[in-house]
């Protein structure tokens, strides 16, 4: 039964999604085909800023309609009349919000990959390739200029935890989607707990959120002012590698502690609390 709801995921997100993909990426071919007719004149300066212009759109689109389809999909499958029809299924709470976010996870990195093909579609050419060098350049000298600037590590040491730090960074990065995802699926679940303006509830459990985080976040910086700071500098020159690992793995920690808690909520009003329209 996962399989199958996974399958109608996939597919609501493939109905949505693509032809906002397929607007991006022809937009981005013709930005590119009109800069094969580069010439300094007004025309080509106006048409090109037009293409810019729309391409930035289409990009800012893309982005926010994948995080519309994947928060509606959720409200609009499980709380509204087609809640009836899901909770008919024999699948429970843990199965249908894991369907939801794999599918919400997957659909963001595709709208990325997408995204970063048009990058390469509208800078195909020289401009591409030197893009590519710099990057080539950046990632080379990186161990050199790190093992110059701290003595405790030598340059074959940085490569080495240089690729850690990047599949750490991309794990940050999956888990905060993740989390943010599980935030806003916990709002819509808490917002169905009223009978009238759902969605303004959702908004409101949100903004409750926000505001007891900037609040624990301003007591975490008031007391930090009192740790000894020159004592933890010295201590990260003279070994910054175990500090910048610390930093990544306790981000990544604490992204999967706040996740765990959101989906636990979310599981627990759906089992309990359940309240269709």
């Amino acid at each position: 039964m996962v399989k199958k709801l996974l399958k109608h995921e996939f597919a609501y997100y493939l109905r949505s999604m693509l032809p906002i993909y397929a607007i991006l990426l022809l937009v981005a071919t013709a930005g590119r085909v009109i800069q094969f007719f580069e010439a300094d004149n007004t025309v080509y300066d106006i048409l090109f800023a037009i293409a810019m212009l729309t391409y930035v759109g289409a990009i800012i689109a893309v982005c926010v309609m994948t995080l519309v389809f994947t928060i509606t999909r959720f409200y609009r499958n499980l709380f509204t009349s087609e809640g009836y029809l899901s909770f008919s299924l024999p699948v429970t709470p843990t199965q249908h919000i894991s369907t939801k976010l794999i599918a919400a996870i997957v659909t963001h990195a595709a709208s990325f990959i997408v995204t970063l093909v048009s990058v390469c579609i509208i800078t195909a050419g020289d401009v591409l390739a030197e893009i590519v060098k710099a990057i080539a350049y950046i990632c080379n000298q990186a161990p050199v200029l790190l093992a110059l600037a701290f003595d405790a590590y030598t340059e074959a040491q940085w490569s080495a935890n240089l690729w850690l730090f990047a599949i750490e960074f991309v794990l940050l990065v999956l888990t905060t989607t993740v989390y943010a995802q599980l935030l806003y699926y916990t709002c819509i679940t808490v917002g169905q707990l009223f009978n009238k303006n759902r969605a303004l509830a959702a908004v409101g459990a949100y903004g409750a959120y926000y505001v007891a985080t900037e609040s624990i976040s301003t007591v975490v910086v008031v007391v930090a002012q009192f740790l000894p700071w020159e004592a933890i500098g010295e201590n990260f020159f003279n070994a910054p590698i175990p500090y910048i690992h610390a930093m990544l793995l306790g981000y990544l920690v604490l992204n999967l502690l706040l996740s765990a808690a959101l989906f636990f909520v979310s599981h627990t009003i759906i089992r309990r609390r359940l309240n269709l329209e």
